[in-house]
């Protein structure tokens, strides 16, 4: 089974940063064929201002094979469940809702968050296998 790496902003922002943390990761999920998925709600997020840190978020789309194939649109059935985990959380953390929502569209997946919280309590409700990991808890090598 090819395992589903989903990013929270903050993860992507610490890949497109270059930390060495989240480069680990990457170079293990090219060992291991793990494959990485971006909500795009967490694009909307991130690119904000044209500078020089949208260039690095352009560059590490790139290097996750392009925009199209790394990212996940947000369907009626993504919103659907997001607005369920909302509920069933009484969270209003519609962004991290969605987050575990594309995860959940897989039997296991791992998201890698900034801030595990409220992803932890949605993930919690989901009904897959989800592993939330919190940034700095990853080891850089």
């Amino acid at each position: 089974m090819i395992e589903r790496i989903i990013l929270d902003s903050g993860a992507l922002g610490a890949l497109a940063q270059g930390d060495p943390r989240m480069r680990a990761v990457m170079a293990r999920s090219v060992r291991t064929g793990s494959f990485f998925e971006i909500p795009t709600v967490v694009i909307a997020e991130c690119l904000r201002d044209q500078t020089q840190n949208d260039v690095r978020y352009h560059r590490i789309l790139r290097e996750l094979g392009g925009i199209h194939r790394a990212t996940v649109p947000l369907d009626h059935r993504i919103a659907k469940a997001a607005g369920l985990l909302l509920h069933k959380a009484n969270l209003r953390a519609t962004i991290d809702a969605i987050v575990v929502a594309t995860a959940e569209r897989h039997e296991c997946a791992t998201i890698i968050t900034g801030d595990k919280d409220d992803i932890s309590y949605l993930a919690a409700g989901a009904h897959a296998e989800i592993t939330v990991l919190l940034l700095k808890n990853i080891p850089a090598a």
